[in-house]
């Protein structure tokens, strides 16, 4: 017998090579699909059926030729066109499957797959990245009643489900109907699926939607029993709801129409309606999370919410009697790319992060409005106010090289790194509250300026975009402002620090460093010999995060409504009075993210050293203001002979290096963050720094000087002129509020 079967199969693969095989004598892709058929032909074949689509969807994502293909189609369509011309030869094995397709779908949860699948199942952030990990972490379940499980199964892969999305229309139809065929009680069925989909759908939205911290974001006029989250389910039940056939023949009405199609048809439209609501409502409260703070789990749910809103927008359009073409293979392409998207925890952290990342870095887009100037007046008020910070730097490089003379820090580098940190802390904390400038802070805080007005730029409309003068402008003002800045700083550093050495001479007798510390600070400055490039790098680094963490602090002070609480405590009223506790409560509102920032700051610049140690790493930090302060030290220590070496040259080249790395750093950190946080693309930024060039060779002085009065005659696009006044923070234009079907269903 198994002689005969085996004769049997070598006479049919050769049947089966020369109908397909098309001049192939050996193709392994071909003799796999035969093994394939013959297994869909056994016996057996109910029971493994799943493993044998398992099988089958490996050999379509898998990469090679294939007999019969045609020369413009890639090879995943290729693969589409053969199973379906081969299932077509054979009617027999096409009904089977079919049968066993329809038989796996009346018996599966298809509605779970369509409210789930691709959209979080949890109704946290925390709960939803442990279910990732989860995923990604042990072994698939078998597949169970849930036809997602099979989903995810027979695509494993991010590779699997781009091969399906390079089908295209036509590759897909195919693959419908090698699966489905044109069986008509299967697509009721599948109508039946989605209207329990579309009830479940509506009662989630509802529920997220009337949530209390989302309800409170909304304005009063469209919340509580005027919300149209209340009102959805029982549109969206009264649209989906069965309607038996009646005995009766109903003439059409002058539309041509049946009057039960005229009828659903306005359901449609007034669920379309209540969806465009809702969706505005999601904007709307998306818009307040400025000026009211946001969480992770805020967001995850915001996201979350617009999503079902999509999918519900695309399952009502598939319950109507009259389906939009293409939407079902819209859907089905939604579900498959949903399979990968439930599994990515890098999906989700982009999703949800931007939101974060962009409030985050909006209260550094506030901060960097002061710190752009337009007019020459308030150019030297910088000047002067980098100038006090240039003093106090001067004083705390005093300070720290001065705590070697404690005996309790010199031995112990974790108690050297604190008090280190408490120096830099409290001068950066006292230059904010005196109204003086740090210059390197300046790039990390003016970035997320530049971010905004790319937004806007890239947001308006061809008709808008007159020219890139606007931009090449503020550029401009950025560059000079910074240089007035650091020179404010530099320029009193090097006073200053020679004031107090010689004033150290004349009460102690001696300077404050000794002749071998001088020689070693000396040394450490210089350009290529010392690693202070990459300390410097690493100081940039620190600037930027230090404007990150003041932002993360400030939406946190801003969502848990802190100024409100100060000014409402009754402890607080009876300890300093009403007056003087409202006014603790706006101090911290506008003062919370400063100090975080500068705080914060120090600590890192002060704990490195120590850290860097504890690793058996020799790290160390080189910030350009406290750079320049220490070299004068050193300097004074040595006497003026040694700015005639070569060493002292060197070290000025290090300042260099090291003043370029501090604000290179931190800028460019600031505006990558800043630009994918708002979703900029911005494509023209060989345009603008061409424009910016002619700028220099027309003007250069521009780049050193501001004009005596503010321009009011460059050419700005629309959307930047408040920009080039009061150089906000930026938010993009308020979307849309009509709803639109989205591309590929889920709007993204």
């Amino acid at each position: 017998m198994e002689k005969k079967a085996v004769q049997k199969n070598t006479e049919a693969w050769a049947h089966f090579k020369t109908l397909f095989g098309q001049g192939f004598l050996v193709n392994s892709a071909l003799k796999r699909l035969f093994h394939l058929l013959l297994r869909l032909g056994s016996p057996k074949f109910e029971q493994e059926g799943f493993i044998w689509l398992e099988d089958l969807a490996h050999w379509m994502w898998q990469p090679g030729r294939v007999p019969k293909s045609v020369p413009t189609d890639n090879r995943s369509l290729a693969r589409a066109r053969l199973l379906h011309a081969v299932l077509k030869a054979e009617p027999a094995l096409h009904e089977k499957l079919q049968r066993f397709m329809a038989s796996v779908v009346k018996s599966m949860d298809v509605a779970h797959m369509l409210t789930d699948t691709g959209l979080p199942g949890q109704q946290a952030f925390g709960s939803e990245i442990l279910n990732r990990f989860m995923l990604n972490v042990l072994p698939a379940p078998p597949v169970d009643q849930e036809f997602s499980s099979l989903l995810m199964r027979l695509f494993p892969s991010e590779r699997a489900v781009g091969r399906f999305e390079r089908l295209g229309a036509e590759g897909q139809t195919l693959l419908m109907h090698v699966f489905f065929g044109e069986e008509k009680a299967l697509a009721q069925h599948w109508k039946d699926q989605m209207r329990r989909a579309c009830r479940v759908l509506a009662m989630r939205i509802s529920s997220n939607g009337l949530a209390n911290d989302f309800d409170e974001r909304v304005d009063k006029t469209r919340s509580g029993d005027k919300s149209p989250f209340l009102k959805l389910p029982s549109c969206i039940f009264a649209y989906v709801e069965e309607q038996t056939e009646s005995n009766e023949k109903m003439e059409p009405t002058k539309s041509g129409k049946h009057p039960k199609m005229e009828d659903k048809e306005a359901q449609k439209t007034a669920c379309r309606e209540m969806i465009a609501s809702c969706r505005r409502v999601v904007r709307e409260v998306m818009d307040s999370l400025n000026h009211t703070g946001i969480s992770v789990d805020l967001v995850y749910r915001l996201d979350l919410l617009g999503r079902r809103l999509d999918r519900l927008y695309a399952l009502v359009s598939l319950c109507a009697p009259s389906s939009p073409e293409g939407m079902g293979l819209k859907l089905v392409g939604t579900l498959v790319r949903g399979c990968e998207k439930d599994r990515s925890l890098g999906e989700l952290v982009r999703r949800n992060g931007r939101l974060l990342a962009r409030r985050v870095i909006e209260s550094a887009g506030h901060s960097g409005e002061h710190y752009i100037t337009q007019t020459r007046k308030e150019q030297f008020q910088m000047l002067a106010s980098a100038a006090g910070g240039g003093v106090l730097t001067a004083i705390a490089v005093a300070i720290k090289a001065s705590l070697h003379l404690l005996q309790v820090l010199a031995q112990t580098p974790l108690f050297k790194g604190l008090a280190a940190g408490m120096n830099y802390a409290g001068v950066f904390v006292t230059m904010q509250l005196l109204g003086f400038t740090l210059a390197t802070k300046q790039p990390s805080m003016t970035a997320a300026t530049l971010a905004g007005a790319l937004k806007e730029y890239t947001s308006s409309s061809e008709a808008e975009k007159r020219s890139l003068a606007s931009l090449a402008e503020l550029v401009v003002r950025t560059i000079r402002t910074q240089l007035f800045a650091l020179l404010g700083n530099v320029g009193l550093v090097i006073p200053a620090a020679l004031l107090i050495n010689m004033g150290l001479k004349a009460w102690v007798g001696y300077p404050l460093m000794t002749m071998e510390e001088a020689e070693k600070s000396l040394h450490s400055f210089h350009l290529y010999e010392s690693r202070s490039l990459a300390f410097a790098a690493l100081t940039g680094g620190y600037l930027w995060l230090s404007s990150i963490l003041a932002g993360t602090v400030e939406n946190w002070v801003v969502f848990r409504k802190l100024p409100e609480a100060i000014a409402s405590n009754r402890r607080f009223k009876k300890l300093l009075g009403q007056k003087r506790t409202h006014y603790l409560g706006q101090f911290v509102l506008k003062n919370a993210s400063g100090l975080a920032g500068n705080i914060s700051l120090g600590f890192m610049l002060g704990l490195t050293p120590a850290i860097g140690l504890f690793f058996g790493m020799d790290l160390d930090i080189r910030h350009i203001t406290f750079a320049a302060g220490q070299l004068m030290f050193a300097v004074t220590s040595m006497g003026p002979d040694v700015m005639r070496t070569p060493e002292f040259l060197w070290a000025l080249g290090g300042l260099a290096g090291i003043a370029v790395l501090n604000f290179g750093v931190s800028f460019s950190l600031a505006l990558v963050v800043a630009l994918r946080a708002r979703d900029v693309d911005f494509s023209g930024d060989r345009r603008l720094i061409k424009q910016v060039f002619q700028h220099f060779f027309q003007r250069p002085l521009d780049f050193v000087f501001a004009p005596r009065m503010e321009l009011a005659t460059v050419p700005v696009a629309p959307g930047l002129s408040d920009t080039l006044k009061e150089v906000p923070a930026n938010t993009p234009p308020t979307e849309q509020t009509q709803a639109k079907p989205p591309d590929n269903i889920e709007g993204t």
